[in-house]
């Protein structure tokens, strides 16, 4: 993947990820766009961010306020970044068994 590609990528998850943790739509339908969009890392990251993170956030004593932001903006990036490393690794992983068979 071209960095140009990754670049605009992860600009796009991060604006979907601060318009859902910002709330200025449906929280339902910009969660399934985030979802929609980071598939299918995010599958893993939001229940692990909303039933791990925000509940110990919570427990340390942080605002609800702000561990919900955290969890809204945090699936969606840490989905976005394992999306982009899943792709490199199958990319990397074609062209070695590619190098390997041609030789």
């Amino acid at each position: 993947m071209p960095i140009k590609t990754i670049t605009i990528y992860m600009a796009v998850v991060l604006i979907a990820g601060l318009v859902h943790a910002s709330g200025m739509f449906d929280k339902d339908v910009t969660f399934l766009v985030c979802l929609a969009i980071t598939v299918p890392c995010s599958v893993l990251t939001s229940p692990l961010l909303y039933f791990v993170v925000a509940p110990a956030l919570a427990f340390i004593g942080i605002p609800p306020a702000v561990g919900q932001v955290v969890s809204d903006l945090g699936y969606a990036l840490v989905g976005g970044a394992l999306n982009v490393l899943l792709v490199k690794t199958v990319v990397a992983a074609v062209r070695t068994f590619r190098a390997a068979r041609s030789v």
